[in-house]
């Protein structure tokens, strides 16, 4: 059976391929002496077993239409299908030269900036929340559901639209 977590005092938990930098990092400052909160970490199998059980591969290879803009933590998707899924670059190593380590932060903040925007419209109907209780709860859902979502629609399409003529950069 294959082992997914890692206490993070382990040795193989300061190996960023393994557990991801953030882990990864925790564990180094655990192991140089340095007071953290411990815990463990989740290793690289954990990640791939839950993509496979999920099934996200297989949707993706069913849609190809279909493109998503992810975080870091699914750079493994975005090596895998590199024409729909958009991760942000892999960090250069600490003896990278300036120019590799320029190059990444501009792709970094250019994939971050395509993301964000993803991030803010799926948060929009979140700002809404407070207006469940004024409007009621079960009889008047869908009505409300409906007309919140319009507006977030209305206002990213704008926000979207501003973004392509450049009023915002």
């Amino acid at each position: 059976m294959t082992t997914f977590i890692l206490p993070i005092n382990d040795s193989a938990a300061t190996d960023a391929d393994t557990v991801g930098p953030k882990a990864a990092n925790l564990a180094a400052l655990m192991q140089a002496g340095l007071p953290t909160p411990g815990g463990f970490a989740l290793n690289a199998a954990a990640y791939n077993h839950q993509i496979r059980h999920l099934g996200i591969e297989e949707l993706l290879r069913a849609h190809p239409d279909v493109a998503a803009e992810a975080d870091t933590g699914y750079q493994g998707l975005a090596r895998d299908f590199p024409a729909q899924v958009s991760a942000p670059p892999k960090k250069p190593g600490k003896d990278a030269s300036p120019e590799d380590t320029a190059r990444w932060e501009q792709q970094r903040h250019q994939q971050s900036s395509q993301r964000i925007c993803i991030e803010h419209a799926i948060a929009e109907p979140k700002q809404w929340r407070p207006l469940q209780r004024y409007l009621g709860r079960r009889e008047h859902f869908q009505e409300t559901a409906l007309a919140i979502a319009g507006l977030v629609s209305d206002r990213a399409a704008a926000v979207a639209v501003a973004l392509r003529e450049g009023v915002f950069h």
